[in-house]
């Protein structure tokens, strides 16, 4: 509703109305963002040559993409042949259109838009394709021993929802910051010890899901549910094993 005139006025129009939030937009550049992006402006000069250029140039456009990922050729025998470059784009929290965030795409027109604003800045003979990631599910089967006998339930569907948090291409701020690696074994171990509501991890496995079989460069991501078995310091008490503080990185994490 904030949006009522035009400039320059549109005298053929009788009036205006704003119905749908507006989307897209971003602040004006100041600090150090203004210096990030003059130093990024400097040193591509609005040019698109290396795959540097390409994913700033777009992000700096584009402020609902989250990240870009430029394979040119080279980079590996299976990327694109010479003349070809891809961009894999994907759409950040801010986007409008993302019904999954575990598997956020970018709409055809967004892609669109960001193939038309390249093209004056690459050379002609380029062939561009702008592609949504190709993404790959990791389930985690684990068995866990929680703190609270009372709660089991609760805390399985929290550390559910913990998982899939952060194995999301958005992470939750709230859930700590990832490492690169973070689909390894290793670290989705040391994710959930963390929990201030895990005591230990009894059993550890990832499973991946390849649509189709296909594989190459994929984008790793959440399973929508992963299986989760729970147990309790208590229950162990009274099975005769006591609850230990294994760590969960290192020689002896569990596997």
């Amino acid at each position: 509703g904030s949006i009522t005139t035009s400039a320059p006025a549109l005298n053929d129009i009788g009036s205006i109305g704003h119905h749908m939030p507006s989307s897209g937009g971003r602040a004006k550049a100041v600090g150090p963002a203004f210096r990030i992006w003059m130093a990024e402006r400097l040193r591509h000069k609005n040019r698109g040559i290396q795959g540097w250029d390409y994913s700033r140039l777009v992000l700096a456009d584009f402020p609902t993409l989250w990240q870009v990922a430029v394979l040119m050729p080279g980079d590996d025998p299976a990327l694109p042949q010479p003349g070809q470059v891809r961009l894999v784009v994907v759409v950040g929290p801010s986007s409008p259109d993302v019904s999954d965030p575990t598997v956020p795409c970018a709409s055809d027109t967004l892609r669109t838009d960001v193939e038309e604003m390249l093209k004056p800045l690459i050379s002609p003979f380029v062939t561009l394709s702008v592609e949504n990631p190709f993404y790959v599910r990791v389930k985690v089967t684990a068995e866990v021993v929680f703190r609270d006998v009372a709660t089991l339930a609760d805390l399985t569907g929290r550390l559910n929802a913990d998982l899939i948090g952060w194995l999301s291409p958005w992470p939750t701020p709230a859930l700590g910051r990832r490492p690169t690696a973070y689909w390894m074994e290793v670290a989705i171990a040391d994710f959930i010890r963390r929990r201030p509501y895990v005591v230990e991890i009894l059993t550890l496995s990832l499973s991946c899901h390849f649509p189709d079989g296909r594989k190459g460069c994929h984008y790793f991501t959440s399973a929508l549910e992963h299986d989760l078995s729970e147990s309790s310091v208590e229950s162990r008490r009274s099975a005769g094993t006591p609850a230990t503080n294994r760590p969960a990185t290192g020689e002896g994490a569990p596997a």
